[in-house]
């Protein structure tokens, strides 16, 4: 199969090819022929731009047919869209060839509106869809009249000019794009009113040749998103240029081939230029392989990118293989961006296709209008037609589908589904019965290998049908309802209105619906029997009180909708901003507020410790915005600024990069005075450029955002200041990159894309936060320090232990975290900005260890459980002298996570090893103490109290014997008497007499216990750590969950003390 569509498209793209060498060697011939003429050889320049057009088209379809038979050897089946390069160059040369030689406007004969005589109109926005328009009628493919229909019903494309670019791309969807430009062409009339006497669609012979190109690609599989509201805000295509200026471009392009000749010579002459230079040459190629050598971890980083980007796609590859067929189960479904259209953006309310399109056919229906009995059933009759239906439904595409994630936000569900059940009766041949599509609907449900209503809720649901109190009874379903997977209950609440609209609440509709239906929305588990009456009257009691039932749900998916449209609507805010220049007139408020934060007076007050230093000068700034000069009349120099004329510095970024900068001088106020003083480079230009760097980087930029879901970091652009963040990251990361470098204004280009690079290959590896991403960067750093560690090591040969060391590379300390709000400005520790020299900022020997030695504790094993005493003795004895060595004049805190609060317990040895044993993803936090058995509140009703709204936490007990102990809880402590709850990075330790860490076994999930008299960690065996109500007392033993032994002095202890550490974002 794959031979013939080649084949095809190959001999279709030799027969365009020697019709397009004829047609040049015509144009040649006639052009020497015709020297003479003003108007032949205008006619001849003419010509030479439509032969122009179609090489450069022919080009364009040849790559995408390589693409297509490169990808084909990997693939059963390949589908092309607008994320392949191929495809974006082919829709541009596509639309610059249907509008060359299109008019502005044009004069059509319409009727006068009596009818008594027809009268000449004018149509401005001509485009391509004003031509297509007239492709109607019995003589006309029904194809052809199909892509109309679909074009009218889309609801984001609105100008003449999208319908245009819609129509091109559905019909190279469809396959009959040679079609419709032959069947255009022939059109006389219509040409010769909207395009000029030389645009290529009037030409016979170079219509011809397009037509002939366009028919290679019927064989490939491609589709392209349509109803997007980028179609219209798109630049609008060249539509060619005049004779004149023909002319004018054509001697244009002589003096640019002449250019080139030049060029050409030039570089054949510099390679005897360059050997009369060997020393400069060998020492800029040494200087870039020392460029490269000095970011070896950064490489590292670029392979680790790499081959995530890979194992995504391959992931993605394997999902779309394994569902291809229906029988595959509804959240697998859900997360393939071929059968559902909501996949990438929020598979948790996703319906897939076939299944939305098939509820949605029946909201065409008036309510009562056919009777419940039958409309669900599965005859053996009906069986061919939903086969045969079915099928042409998984051909249609999603386009016009995405609008059901606005429902209940901005659109209600009744005109949602009559939006797509337009576009989907367009796409169908012919109207289906009710009785078809209700099979569809079963059908479907029936292949699910897991049913609608998950099988290990089958026997509770049917306990819930025998409690004899309605109102109880339905509270228990909804109860029940509530444990379903979202996307399940996406799926039943759908089902359930949709039955509410066809029947108009009647309780015998619904209970009919509910035998028909039952079968295929519950089964048991296993080979369990089936309770069919039970089974419908449960079923039924659902459908008739889905408002009770499924209220819970509706809120649910309400709110993700919603959440899912603030994200979109933040994201064109960004855009728009992006394209907004900064004006006095509009933006003077704000550049107040920027203008007060960056006010030099404030730079010698410290942030007290409360925090209300910053609060009562973020008041004064807001009080005092707009009470000074207009901003063109100061002087922004002192203030970060490149110019005087506050505006040149922020033209690229516009309002985005004021919006970026006002947030970071509020989330780290005293590392943006630093950077002025330091007057490394002018800040506020820098931050434009960041801004704009981030803005590409993140792909807020660009017009089309229909790809932006399918982004490895899709999910981290949930958190509503995330953007800013990650400016504020960018920024520093730049700045890290310039002081260690010790470049100068004149690196600035190299340094801004090197941290382009970095923050590329960070947001490849897919976080889903901005703290993750950040922790990776704290591992690049880390990595960093390691082979400046092995560099420094190296050069000096081995020198013995004694011996003054070899100063290393200097690196800045990395910085704390983006502050995740803007109330408060902190200090970044370890950042300040030295006197202003020529090699930059350094910083001491002593801080390069101890982040080495950070890194060294954060990514070395724990010390295991069974290692013997005399290498543990040794261990512990080298650990304190490089403790002593390393250590010694350095204030740790600086390093290590700060304990807001007091603690009885651990010291700064005790912090250091816990934060090493942290997942990366919680490292980097302060630690807040939140409650001491020996405080004002001691008892357990006090620690949940406390432990409120915390999600990750530290516990820590002491007991009498000495020893210190506890666990890490990543999952907040909340009072569930059912069972345990928690995660696979829940861990136990123990700090004295010695360290060590036990992680989980995956033998159980006997993670976390809470009950209203005493907490627990492990089991399975005895309770890895257990405590008592009033933290008196507890046990420990052996437990299979993290494999761990008794962790206390003995098995049963007395604490002398027990606290609890929140994890919360570092605020220095």
């Amino acid at each position: 199969m794959k031979k013939s569509w080649w084949s095809s498209a190959a001999e279709s793209a030799g027969a365009a090819g020697e019709a397009l060498g004829s047609l040049s060697r015509s144009l040649a011939t006639s052009a020497m022929s015709n020297m003479g003429g003003d108007s032949a050889r205008q006619a001849a320049l003419a010509e030479q731009e439509r032969l122009g057009l179609l090489r450069e088209l022919k080009a364009a379809v040849r790559a995408t047919i390589e693409e297509a038979s490169t990808r084909s050897k990997d693939l059963d089946k390949v589908e092309l869209d607008e994320r392949d390069e191929a495809i974006r160059e082919l829709l541009v040369w596509l639309e610059r060839c249907l509008w060359h030689g299109l008019r502005l406007e044009a004069k059509v004969r319409r009727k006068s509106p009596d009818g008594s005589r027809f009268v000449l109109v004018k149509e401005p926005e001509v485009s391509v869809w004003n031509c297509a328009q007239y492709l109607q009628g019995s003589s006309v493919d029904p194809r052809l009249e199909a892509l109309l229909t679909d074009v009218q019903d889309l609801l984001f494309v609105r100008s003449n000019t999208g319908k245009g670019r819609a129509w091109m791309r559905l019909a190279l969807n469809e396959k009959v794009l040679d079609l419709a430009v032959s069947k255009l062409a022939a059109q006389a009339v219509v040409m010769r009113v909207y395009y000029e006497s030389y645009a290529l669609m009037r030409n016979e012979e170079s219509s011809m040749i397009l037509a002939s190109m366009l028919s290679g690609l019927n064989g490939l599989d491609i589709k392209i998103h349509v109803d997007v509201e980028s179609l219209d805000t798109l630049s609008p295509p060249l539509r060619g240029v005049s004779v004149h200026a023909a002319s004018s471009s054509a001697s244009l392009s002589q003096q640019q081939r002449s250019q080139q000749q030049q060029q050409q010579q030039q570089q054949q002459q510099q390679p005897l230029n360059q050997q009369q230079q060997p020393t400069q040459r060998a020492s800029a190629n040494g200087a870039r392989r020392g460029n490269v050598k000095l970011d070896m971890a950064a490489r590292s980083l670029r392979r680790r990118a790499i081959t995530k980007r890979k194992q995504l796609e391959q992931e993605r590859r394997k999902l779309g293989k394994s569902v291809a067929f229906l029988g595959s189960p509804l959240s697998l479904q859900v997360q393939t961006v071929t059968v559902s259209a909501l996949a990438y953006q929020e598979p948790s309310i996703a319906v897939p296709n076939i299944l939305l399109r098939a509820i949605a056919l029946f909201w065409q229906y008036a309510p009562r209008e056919h009777e419940p009995t039958g409309l669900f059933s599965s005859r053996e009759g009906l069986r061919p037609h939903v086969i045969d239906a079915k099928r042409r439904l998984d051909r249609l595409r999603s386009d016009g589908l995405t609008i059901f994630s606005r429902v209940d936000v901005d659109v209600d569900l009744s005109t949602a589904m009559s939006s797509m059940a337009a576009t989907t009766r367009a796409g169908l041949s012919e109207q289906l019965q009710p009785q078809v599509v209700g099979g569809i609907i079963t059908t479907f449900l029936q292949a699910l290998p897991t049913s609608l209503i998950p099988q290990d809720a089958y026997e509770p649901l049917l306990l819930c049908s025998q409690i004899d109190d309605a109102e109880a009874r339905r509270r228990n379903i909804a109860l029940l309802i509530e444990t379903f997977p979202l996307g399940h209950r996406a799926v039943l609440d759908l089902l359930t209105r949709t039955l509410d609209h066809l029947f108009g609440g009647s309780a015998e509709a619904f209970a009919a619906a509910a035998s028909s239906l039952a079968p295929a929305v519950l089964r048991p588990a296993g080979d369990a029997p089936r309770q069919n009456v039970v089974e419908r009257q449960v079923l039924g009691e659902v459908f008739t009180h889905h408002v009770e039932c499924l209220g819970k749900t509706r809120q649910d998916l309400r709110e993700t909708r919603a959440r899912l449209a603030d994200k979109w609507a933040r994201l064109r805010r960004y855009r728009d901003d992006m394209a907004t220049p900064v004006r006095e007139v509009t933006h003077g408020p704000e550049l107040d507020t920027l203008w007060a934060l960056l006010d030099p007076s404030e730079d010698g007050k410290e942030k007290g410790a409360d925090g209300t230093e910053d609060d009562e000068q973020d008041k004064r700034v807001d009080e005092q915005g707009g009470k000074d000069a207009d901003a063109s009349s100061r002087d922004w120099t002192a203030r970060g600024a490149q110019s005087k004329n506050i505006y040149e510095d922020f033209r690229g970024g516009g309002k985005f990069a004021l919006e970026m900068v006002t947030y970071f001088v509020r989330a780290h106020r005293a590392k943006a005075r630093l950077i002025i003083k330091s007057q490394k480079y002018p800040f506020i230009r820098a931050a434009s450029q960041v801004a704009r760097l981030c803005s590409d980087v993140l792909q807020l930029s660009a017009q089309d955002h229909t790809t932006l879901p399918e982004t490895p970091w899709w999910g981290l652009l949930s958190e509503s200041d995330a953007v800013p963040r990650v400016f504020c990251m960018s920024l520093l990361l730049l700045d890290i990159n310039f002081c260690e470098s010790g470049a100068s204004i004149t690196d600035f280009g190299r340094v801004a894309q090197e941290t382009r690079i970095h923050m590329s290959d960070l947001l490849s590896l897919g976080p889903t936060s901005v703290n993750k991403l950040w922790h990776s960067w704290i591992q690049l750093r880390a990595e960093r320090m390691l082979w400046a560690k092995s560099q420094q090591g190296n050069a000096g040969g081995g020198a013995p232990a004694s011996a003054a060391p070899t100063p290393a590379p200097a690196l800045a300390p990395a910085p704390a975290p983006p502050q995740a709000s803007v109330g408060a400005s902190t200090p970044l520790n370890g950042e300040a900005h030295s006197s202003a020299t020529s090699d930059g900022p350094r910083v001491t020997q002593e801080e390069n260890q101890v982040s080495e030695k950070t890194h060294m504790e954060s990514t070395s094993t724990s010390v295991s459980a069974t290692t013997t005493a005399k290498e543990e003795g040794k261990q512990q004895q080298q650990e304190q002298q490089e403790d002593e060595a390393v250590y010694a004049g350095v204030d740790l805190d600086q390093l290590l996570p700060v304990v807001l609060g007091s603690t009885e317990t651990l010291t700064k040895t005790h912090i250091a090893k816990l934060e090493a044993a942290l997942p990366s993803v919680y490292q980097g936090y302060d630690w807040k103490a939140v409650f001491s058995s020996n405080g004002s509140d001691h008892d357990i009703g006090d620690f949940y109290n406390n432990a409120e709204g915390h999600e990750a936490t530290l516990l820590v007990v002491r007991d009498k014997g000495g020893a210190i102990f506890g666990g890490f809880c990543p999952r907040p402590w909340a009072l569930d008497n059912a069972s345990y709850y928690g995660s696979p990075e829940t861990f136990l330790f123990t700090l004295e007499p010695s360290f060590a860490v036990y992680r989980a076994t995956q033998r159980n999930a006997y993670f976390m216990l809470a009950n209203e008299d005493s907490l627990a960690l492990g089991g399975g065996g005895e309770f890895g750590l257990f405590l008592d109500e009033d933290f008196l007392g507890g046990t420990s033993g052996p437990c299979e969950t993290f494999d761990s032994p008794c962790l206390a002095s003995e098995a049963d202890f007395s604490c002398v003390s027990t606290e609890l550490f929140a994890l919360q974002v570092r605020a220095r």
